[in-house]
């Protein structure tokens, strides 16, 4: 069953707006910490080659 935004009590959209900034800023971190690393290329904004590497050696 859906409910519209609109339905929702205040506390329940203040929690929602709070997780969202969380997981923006969560994968604002992540994505850094990959640059970092050398596992994101900011050319292709693919995962670099080394990361297909690990991927291909876990299976």
């Amino acid at each position: 069953m859906e409910v519209s935004e609109s339905e929702l009590p205040e506390h329940v959209l203040k929690r929602h707006r709070e997780i969202d900034e969380i997981m923006e800023v969560a994968v604002a971190n992540a994505i850094e910490e990959n640059r970092r690393l050398g596992l994101y290329s900011e050319e292709t904004a693919q995962p670099t080659a080394r990361v297909a590497e690990k991927s291909d050696s876990s299976e």
